[in-house]
């Protein structure tokens, strides 16, 4: 995080709910070196009177509906020493050795700051942390846990009901015109998944119930910051003015494969090309075929975290080696493959999800609006950078089968033929023909001779 995004730095010593919510109204944030800094940066906020929650959010919702969230005031009371290594390893994890730590967010948690002064706890209630090993995990309660509803009493002790249960917590500047979602951290070996998204939409949430103005998630400066993108009602700050404005670009995907096929007689490799019917442990190539339909020229940018999940099962998915497969500059109208570089091997069958993120080199003023062709050939809009596509692989057990029902129904027509005609006519015709072909095939070969000579 040391390449953080700073214009100017400015230490106040009005602590006043108006004068910090006027800082942050000119793109200044509270940061954490010390108390009353601030720093001008590419600030995002979501203007909450136009936040409306969008199919994915409520996916996400529907995901994590069991993660509570209360509210406390800091300095927080119930501070152990897990909550700072929990933060301590989620940073060190995200950013790097000594990005954050544990001392730093005991001192924001605990100490006299006048900036920083919310805690936003997040609970599983039948979850419990585990922060005794080297890596954190979660462990099922053997008791069933008390579903505890949002509560902005610091006060009341809550130590072996949540924090206990707490998979994530978010250190946070409030007024009562704003909400600043600044430091949150996270058990990043859950398996309770979308976390760090359920966590962001109970936030933005709690502050639209709050009535707040504005919600601020930070600045957008790095690849992994594009997901703040996504919001309705979302505004960035350019140095000088708040802007809702992104430069769009539009490209239209689909995902191809290639299989290795050798010819008879030939020493050589041929590629053949295949959109649909992919066979379940068989090796193929995948390239995604990428059309800029818009009327800019698509920037570089690069393809990654390419996955493969499962459509009925929730758990069963296969992820590539990361690798950045780079697109260059794409002018209206081109169209580019690009190919993964190494080969794969599905080892599901059935409903698949094929998947990948797009992020622009330069992101402080671009996304991509991605266009996914599907089985018809139709585009169809999907997600802003992120290209995907739903593929049918045949298993083994249908492979075989559809050589099973090939083979018989060769066997019904030799039989069919044999029982009309008889064998003994079959044959005779079967030769005539081969004899009739080559009789042919020499009297071609005799002409050309005679048109060379």
């Amino acid at each position: 995080m040391s390449d953080y995004l700073v214009w100017a730095e400015q230490r106040i010593t009005d602590f006043s709910e108006a004068n910090i919510t006027a800082m942050y109204d000119r793109g200044f944030v509270c940061v954490r070196p010390e108390n009353g800094l601030m720093q001008q940066t590419r600030s995002i906020r979501i203007d909450l009177s136009k936040f409306e929650l969008s199919s994915e959010n409520k996916r996400i919702l529907r995901k994590t509906e069991d993660l509570d969230l209360t509210i406390h005031t800091l300095p927080y009371k119930n501070y152990t020493w897990e909550i700072g290594k929990m933060g301590k390893d989620f940073y060190e994890q995200k950013f790097g050795d000594g990005t954050f730590s544990a001392n730093k967010i005991k001192e924001l948690l605990t100490g006299k700051r006048d900036d920083f002064n919310r805690l936003l706890c997040y609970v599983i209630p039948n979850e419990v942390r585990d922060l005794s090993e080297e890596t954190s995990s979660e462990l099922t309660r053997n008791s069933k846990g008390v579903k505890l509803s949002a509560s902005k009493d610091p006060s009341t002790s809550l130590r072996s009901a949540q924090d206990d249960n707490a998979v994530g917590y978010c250190i946070a500047v409030e007024t009562p015109e704003i909400l600043h979602y600044s430091y949150p951290f996270y058990i990043l070996h859950s398996t309770y998944t979308n976390l760090g998204m359920g966590m962001m939409l109970r936030a933005i949430a709690y502050a639209k119930e709050q009535n707040k103005k504005y919600i601020y998630l930070g600045s957008f400066q790095r690849p992994g910051d594009i997901y703040k993108l996504q919001f309705s009602g979302m505004v960035w700050f350019d140095g000088e003015v708040w802007r809702d404005d992104l430069e769009e670009y539009k490209i239209e995907t689909d995902f191809i494969f290639q299989k290795t096929k050798k010819k008879l007689f030939s020493k050589k490799n041929h590629f053949i090309t295949i959109k649909n019917n992919l066979k379940q442990n068989e090796s193929y190539t995948i390239g995604i075929r990428i059309k800029n339909s818009g009327n800019n020229t698509l920037p570089q940018a690069t393809i990654k975290n390419l996955k493969i999940r499962h459509l009925s099962i929730d758990l069963s998915h296969q992820e590539f080696e990361d690798y950045d497969m780079c697109i260059n500059n794409l002018i209206p109208g081109k169209t580019e493959i690009i190919w993964y570089p190494m080969k794969f091997v599905t080892l599901m069958n059935g409903l698949i999800w094929l998947n990948a993120k797009i992020e622009p080199k330069n992101i402080s003023e671009e996304q991509i609006t991605t266009f996914q062709i599907d089985s018809i050939g139709q585009a169809k809009k999907y997600e802003n950078n992120e290209i995907g596509s739903e593929l049918y692989v045949i298993s083994e057990v249908e492979k075989k089968q559809t050589i099973t029902n090939s083979l018989l129904l060769l066997l019904t027509i030799v039989t069919t033929i044999q029982a009309v005609f008889g064998f003994k006519k079959v044959i005779s015709w079967f030769f005539s023909l081969i004899l009739f072909s080559l009789e042919k095939f020499l009297l071609a070969i005799q002409l050309i001779a005679n048109l060379i000579k």
